[in-house]
């Protein structure tokens, strides 16, 4: 009996992976190919702008293309701040974080769709991963700021 309960399990799974594997991430792909190289740069763009000399060259059009990793990646590290800073504080508790995330992703969709918006208004074709790529940047800047006057308060002793 059991057996046959194991078979039965396994069959509905391999029938799961055979229905997920139909799925395609295609479209995401060009979006994640970045290498170190790359988000070094993307960073560093970030933090100097006004040392990039490759705005109008041809040479730029990598540093200029969207892409989700930083973005993404500032994201998540973000959160995970977030949580560190709450459990320091004494008031982390799942209902908090998800707060956090819920409130960080109802702000994201806003701007994207006032983006959007505004982009049909002046004719700006932009899709939903470049704005997203383009407003993810924030949190990269936004949690460096945060650590660094979090440092600055902890060693004045604030």
């Amino acid at each position: 009996m059991e057996i046959e309960i194991g078979r039965e399990a396994i069959r509905k799974g391999s029938a799961y992976v055979k229905q997920i594997d139909g799925v395609s991430f295609a479209l995401l792909r060009k979006y994640f190919a970045v290498d170190n190289a790359v988000v070094a740069r993307k960073l560093a763009l970030m933090f100097f702008p006004f040392r990039n000399a490759e705005w109008s060259s041809e040479g730029g059009e990598e540093i200029r293309r969207a892409e989700l990793y930083v973005p993404l990646m500032g994201f998540v590290s973000y959160v995970v701040v977030r949580a560190l800073q709450m459990g320091i504080s004494g008031t982390f508790s799942a209902e908090r974080l998800g707060l956090v995330v819920s409130r960080l992703v109802v702000v994201e969709a806003v701007f994207v769709a006032g983006t959007k918006v505004a982009g049909y208004f002046f004719d700006v074709g932009l899709g939903v991963p470049e704005v997203v790529s383009y407003s993810g940047y924030k949190y990269v800047v936004v949690l460096v700021w945060r650590m660094s006057f979090g440092y600055v308060r902890w060693i004045v002793g604030m």
